[in-house]
């Protein structure tokens, strides 16, 4: 899913910078180290947000969480 959330978020990036480019001064509207920063902040804040809830999950007995629900 995070895969599929950055393609279409740099898709619209990309379409987005085209369109309001001419509102810009002196701004680029392709500078690929700010899209590459910002989509690796994106992949790992996504990353962290998935791996910590699975790692404290990992840790519980599956039996004990079945017979608790």
């Amino acid at each position: 899913h995070v895969l599929l959330g950055v393609a279409l978020g740099l898709g619209g990036a990309l379409y987005a910078g085209r369109l309001f480019g001419q509102f810009l001064l002196n701004g680029g509207t392709r500078d690929l180290t700010t899209v590459s920063i910002v989509t690796l902040v994106l992949m790992s804040t996504a990353a962290a947000a998935s791996l910590l809830p699975a790692r404290r999950a990992s840790r519980i007995d599956p039996i004990v969480a079945l017979r608790h629900d």
